[in-house]
């Protein structure tokens, strides 16, 4: 086989995810123009959103921006903060609130809602609220506004609200016509004196934007209609919020193909290399996790920097005690305030890997036991915060490449759980086809769900029936592709979709560049890995106990591998001693800085030592 193109690699990986026209596909390889943003999608009831802030900008009156707890909604929290701050509204005026996750739960909560309607005139949610009717009454009838804006599934009734900002609800209710019908006699309390005319033409906004992209696009239409009320409003001044907007998309694992969201990762990507984002705290996460000095020296911030250093950060105050300490650091204007809230928050993330750490070590046995056992499913129960299962679930799936599902029982009654799955799988079909599961939704291969306790058994008998019955349809199709290239103890790998099996002589650092102007990569287009057979020029052992090695290849690519354990050490050291084995790695590309340069590396995911 001769050495393929390195364009016809990367083009071919990006097909596989891209499903339309060329055009289109050529987006992938481009930039986009930023005057797009000229062209603002329509939000259902955005008319009174802007008019009814125009007037608490106008009346001085008392804003609070209900929160919630994870990295989408605290971004969005400071995407709506400052945004309002930017168009008029005075920092002694705006205030936010965010719920404890441990103590209320999820979303808008009863006794919240009471208390901040006595205090304030207006309450603006994000990232939640959407099914918040009995909160939406209780503000209603303390004679208070509320607005809310989300982009979560509509599940029941509209609540009471002067706007409820959704892109999922324009799909729920099938079009202009039907959506006006079911919001008319919420509208009569208002005068819509901004109307905005909708075609067939007109774009709506994409429901797979995040909570922080639809507060975001709330702002800009806010921004638009004061300009054309006559205010002095520099619309441009709002682009470096887009620098948290890529943050939350990226976090909250929607479409990365969706040309809304790739536009604003991009855009948001380039503020922060450029350090344009005005944020305080912003600068100083990016200066305290060494990004800052990297940058320096000539990297480029890539979607993996948001995903795997920025984000987790930012998300790890709410799953170990309280969110607001992030988006006290996101709001901070005081350079030392900021340093030392960042501080704090990256020590809570090292505190959080280090649980998750003692508890994989925990868990994993059990784990072992039932995957050798034949279970179709990893099953795992244990009283552990439920601030963690997801991150427990989201390690423990790409090591078995089975469903997950992590179940916290530290309540008396109630279970909660989180689930991940390998591609191919759909959780939200499974979670409806069980009756006791009292709550539950969420992505297909990404969901959670709460139960009674007592029915924690019967969930998991049903749970295996229908993921098993998914497996075997997943199976099925398989078997109609391309018989496997690769060795038969490797042939589970084979049809992974973000697999690229290559030869070495195909692998080198022009491809890795390439593979760069892809990015952003996310849920529905990632990182690809690469797989094939390895020839070694050179290894390094590192670290105080050679638990970490490097490999130059022949190729002159660097391949590392870290964490070994003596195992795993003996293992490679028996490979290199031998003639009749071969060395086969499922490897992810790495950027890397190095005193001013920088270098592609591929970090080993799996390895395989094989008999030729």
């Amino acid at each position: 086989m001769g050495v393929m193109k390195p364009q016809e690699i990367i083009r071919e990986y990006a097909q596989r995810f891209w499903v339309g026209p060329s055009k289109h596909f050529d987006v992938f390889f481009t930039k986009y123009e930023d005057d797009w943003l000229e062209k603002i999608p329509y939000l259902h009831t955005i008319e009174s959103f802007c008019v009814r802030l125009q007037k608490a900008i106008e009346s001085k009156e008392k804003i609070c921006i209900y929160s919630d707890y994870d990295t989408d909604a605290i971004t969005a929290t400071g995407v709506m903060y400052w945004g309002l701050i930017e168009l008029g509204v005075k920092k002694e005026n705006l205030a936010f609130y965010v719920p404890d996750r441990f103590t209320e739960g999820y979303g808008m909560n009863t006794d919240a809602a009471g208390e901040l309607a006595s205090k304030f005139d207006l309450i603006i949610s994000v990232d939640c609220g959407v099914n918040s009717t009995k909160e939406a009454e209780i503000i209603a009838k303390a004679g208070k506004d509320l607005i809310i804006t989300d982009h979560h599934q509509l599940i029941g009734n509209i609540p009471q609200a002067v706007a409820v900002i959704n892109p999922q609800i324009f799909q729920v209710y099938g079009g202009q016509k039907e959506f006006e019908k079911v919001w008319s006699k919420n509208k009569n309390r208002f005068i819509r004196d901004f109307v905005v005319s909708i075609d067939d033409e007109k774009r709506y906004l994409s429901p797979s934007v995040t909570g922080v992209g639809v507060a975001w696009f709330c702002i800009l239409w806010l921004a638009y209609y004061l300009r054309m009320s006559g205010k002095s409003v520099n619309v441009n001044s709002l682009q470096p919020l887009l620098s948290l907007v890529a943050i939350g998309t990226i976090a909250d694992c929607q479409s990365i193909v969706e040309p809304t969201n790739r536009l604003l990762v991009k855009i948001g990507i380039r503020i922060m290399q450029n350090n344009l984002s005005g944020i305080v705290g912003l600068q100083k996460l990016i200066e305290m996790t060494g990004l800052d000095a990297k940058i320096k020296e000539g990297y480029c911030l890539t979607s993996q920097d948001l995903g795997f250093v920025l984000s987790p950060i930012l998300n790890s105050s709410g799953r170990m005690n309280h969110a607001q300490l992030s988006i006290r650091a996101l709001l901070s204007t005081n350079q030392e305030e900021a340093q030392i809230l960042v501080k704090d928050l990256i020590e809570t993330n090292q505190q959080r890997k280090q649980l998750v750490r003692d508890i994989l070590d925990q868990v994993e046995v059990e784990a072992t036991e039932q995957f050798d056992s034949g279970s179709n499913i990893i099953w795992l129960e244990g009283s552990w915060s439920k601030g963690i299962i997801g991150l427990l679930a989201s390690r423990i799936v790409n090591e078995f490449d089975l469903p997950v599902i992590v179940i916290s029982n530290q309540n008396q009654e109630e279970i909660i759980a989180s689930m991940r799955a390998p591609a191919g799988y759909d959780f939200p079909k499974a979670i409806l086809a069980i009756s006791e599961i009292t709550k539950g939704g969420g992505h297909a291969q990404a969901a959670g769900f709460s139960a009674k306790k007592d029915d924690s058994k019967i969930i998991h008998k049903r749970f295996e029936k229908i993921l098993t019955q998914q497996k075997k349809l997943i199976q099925n199709q398989k078997k109609n592709q391309t018989k496997s290239t690769l060795p038969d103890e490797m042939s589970k790998e084979q049809f992974k979709k973000d697999l690229i099996i290559l030869e070495q002589k195909d692998m080198s650092n022009h491809l890795l560049d390439l593979l760069w102007q892809l990015d952003p990569f996310g849920i529905d287009f990632p990182l690809p890995n690469f797989g094939w057979e390895v020839e070694v020029s050179k290894v390094f052992w590192m670290g105080d106990k050679n638990q970490h090695l490097k490999i130059l290849m022949t190729n002159g690519v660097n391949l590392l591998m870290f964490g070994l354990d003596e195992k795993e050490q003996n293992q490679i050291k028996e490979y290199f001693d031998s003639q009749d084995k071969s060395l086969w790695v499922i490897a992810k590309p790495s950027k890397n800085t190095w005193k001013g340069k920088v270098s592609n590396d591929l970090i080993v995911d799996k390895y395989y030592i094989l008999a030729k």
